[in-house]
């Protein structure tokens, strides 16, 4: 119920708001939607190129195995390979 409210709330109040005029119309709504489609495409060859892993959980591995979890610093190690 309170969910309904809110949203009712939200609603109302965005349509309050002042409209920029350059912006509400056809050719911003599609180069919006062309936007949204090139970032898609993006996600999805990398995901087949890659996998899960290599996409999605790669960068948070690498963040795990080079920072300590207590300190937020550089492992010494790290730093002396490299």
């Amino acid at each position: 119920m309170l969910n309904c409210v809110r949203s009712h709330c939200f609603t109302e109040a965005m349509k309050s708001q002042p409209k920029l005029e350059g912006l509400d119309c056809h050719w911003a709504y599609y180069s919006g939607l062309a936007v949204l489609a090139v970032g898609i495409l993006f996600v999805i060859s990398s995901f087949l190129a890659l996998g899960f892993t290599g996409t999605f959980l790669e960068e948070m591995v690498q963040w795990f195995y080079t920072v300590s979890p207590i300190t937020f610093s550089v492992k010494p190690e790290i730093l002396e390979s490299s």
